[in-house]
């Protein structure tokens, strides 16, 4: 029985023990090889296709083939006419492979440039009204960065926030901001929206209107002089490389922001992002029931925990026995959780009492005994 039926459709990492024992790596090409002496096979995996491609058949082993032949007093021209059959085959089956890795390889750059125009097309700005007249890419920056990444020119390296302008120069009040990540847009309006850029001079009228900016078409403009259009000029190697290392550093400093917060951490360590996934739910129990009952504590935490992550993933839940207003704090690991537990929790019954669910203001510290 020939070994292709039992390794064909399989990686050379997944073959069984016996087969393992008759691979080979060429180190040059990169690739695995399989040989049976017995049955005269030999196939190569194909790391394109993902498959078992036969070999060419080493012209020692024909000529050994066809002395055996002769020696039985089988006609030569029925062995050389099968020979070149077989030639003929494998030649076909070359060309037929050489197609099919094309193939394969067009669709893996198609797929490639699809998902990089799927990200290219994915909105990740925001339209930002009511900015006053004075403020400064620096203060925006350091405002909208709390819900996320602030991407970078790549060239320049300058993050990309546009301020516009009236013809005189001075601020016309709106901008545009553009996110590393697309999520964090929709942070950016959840935590931003209806807020003042600087609370200690706020007034009603200082307060942010934050959006997704939508971009419109361009109108169609006269037609160029073609000689006068500048080419495009081609980017150098340095650019390129300056480039790549922009792009590198942003990743990265996402990658910090990302890493999660050790459990034991105190709430003054948490960055304004994380605040927001801290949800205070009170009253949840009095001190007179803990007091009566040592394993009310547990108790309550571990309830509390268990409905809340039905709305989200839960971090931790702290009680705070050392506050007469029995207050218990959840820690979500997004945002979108701790939304929903303020529509869900606040106004809802609990132990008796009428709970108050709101977002911790990420100032306010709570007692423990």
């Amino acid at each position: 029985m020939s070994i292709l039926e039992d390794i064909q459709g399989k990686s050379p990492t997944d073959l069984k023990a016996k087969y393992k024992k008759l691979l080979t790596y060429d180190k040059i090409n990169k690739q695995y090889s399989i040989s049976n002496v017995n049955t005269v096979e030999s196939y190569t995996f194909d790391n394109v296709l993902k498959r078992w491609v036969p070999n060419a058949i080493e012209n020692e082993e024909r000529k050994e083939a066809e002395k055996v032949e002769n020696k039985n007093g089988t006609d030569i021209s029925k062995i050389v006419d099968g020979k070149r059959k077989v030639e003929e085959d494998e030649e076909t089956e070359k060309s037929e492979l050489k197609r099919m890795r094309r193939e394969r390889r067009f669709e893996l750059k198609k797929q490639k440039q699809e998902e990089r125009e799927r990200a290219r097309k994915q909105n990740k700005c925001v339209y930002v009204t009511g900015l006053p007249s004075d403020a400064t890419a620096e203060e925006i920056q350091k405002t909208f960065e709390r819900c996320g990444l602030i991407d970078k020119d790549l060239k320049t390296g300058e993050r990309k926030i546009k301020l516009y302008k009236d013809a005189d120069g001075s601020n016309k009040g709106d901008g545009l901001i553009q996110y590393y990540k697309a999520e964090s847009c929709d942070l950016a309006i959840e935590m931003l929206n209806g807020t003042p850029l600087r609370p200690s001079e706020s007034n009603k009228s200082d307060k942010l209107t934050v959006s997704k900016a939508i971009f419109e078409g361009k109108k169609e403009s006269k037609p160029k002089d073609t000689k006068k259009e500048k080419t495009h000029t081609p980017i150098r190697f340095k650019e390129k490389k300056k480039m790549e290392r922009t792009r590198k550093e942003l990743d990265a400093k996402l990658a910090d922001w990302s890493d999660s917060e050790n459990e034991d951490s105190t709430e003054k360590r948490m960055t304004e992002t994380e605040r927001q996934s801290v949800v205070i739910l009170k009253p949840c129990f009095t001190l007179k029931l803990l007091n009566d009952d040592p394993e009310a504590a547990k108790f309550i935490q571990q309830d509390i925990k268990q409905g809340c992550e039905e709305l989200g993933k839960v971090s931790w839940v702290r009680l705070y026995d050392g506050e007469s207003d029995g207050v218990v704090a959840v820690k979500f690991e997004s945002y979108l959780g701790a939304n929903s537990c303020l529509q869900k929790m606040n106004g809802r019954y609990y132990g008796g009492h009428k709970l108050e669910a709101v977002k911790w203001d990420g100032v306010q510290e709570y007692k423990s005994r």
